[in-house]
């Protein structure tokens, strides 16, 4: 069964976080960066791992 990826949201100083993660054997994880401007969110960035836990 698989379970919910969300992983959580923050804003930290006028950018918005938005996380997940998930896996199983292999684990992964992601942050997508996002700031209003131009009267709109726009992606400014992520972050992402994947990985195996010994």
């Amino acid at each position: 069964m698989m379970s919910d990826p969300f992983d959580g949201i923050e804003i930290d100083h006028g950018t918005l976080l938005i996380a997940f993660s998930g896996g199983s054997s292999w684990k992964w994880s992601y942050t997508d960066k996002y700031r209003y401007q131009n009267n709109q969110f726009e992606l400014i960035g992520y972050t992402s791992d994947y990985f195996k836990l010994c």
